[in-house]
């Protein structure tokens, strides 16, 4: 049987076209915002973006990758003139030779659980960015650590 946490959703979230997201870590649910972003799934009435298109890929984890953050600012930067400041050594690939073994043992929420310093400064970073972009009105709607909302909140 699963305990409750299992049973519980870490992050939710609502764009400003309605569609919706979850995910069971910030890192994670920042990807998925950024995979719709990436896609043209944005709306309409942004600033064009000139330039060839670009496709970047990240692990399944974007927590072990030294570059996720990094360009991710840079986009953030170049639609909106500007984007979150983070700490420095969050951009520097050293840190994330230290983080790679915690990612890939598989259970991030269990070390955000336990507070394991490195996933939690991480994860809360991701999610202030994610706070960044509801107060940018791309996200309207947050949720943390709720239990998984009925399939209406969805529609």
């Amino acid at each position: 049987m699963k305990n409750e946490s299992s049973q519980r959703i870490y992050l939710q979230f609502r764009c400003k076209d309605g569609e919706v997201g979850a995910s069971g870590t910030a890192s994670m649910a920042l990807l998925g915002w950024y995979d719709r972003f990436a896609l043209g799934l944005q709306s309409e009435d942004g600033p064009p973006v000139d330039g060839p298109p670009v496709e970047v890929r990240f692990s399944r984890q974007p927590m072990t990758d030294p570059l996720f953050l990094l360009l991710f600012l840079a986009g953030l930067e170049r639609t909106f003139g500007e984007a979150p400041e983070l700490p420095r050594h969050l951009l520097e690939p050293e840190h994330y030779k230290r983080l790679a073994p915690l990612a890939d043992s598989g259970d991030l929420p269990e070390h955000l659980r336990k507070g394991t310093p490195e996933v939690v400064e991480y994860e809360q970073v991701c999610l202030s960015i994610l706070n960044w972009l509801r107060e940018r009105g791309e996200i309207t709607e947050l949720l943390v650590n709720e239990p998984i909302k009925p399939a209406d909140w969805y529609t």
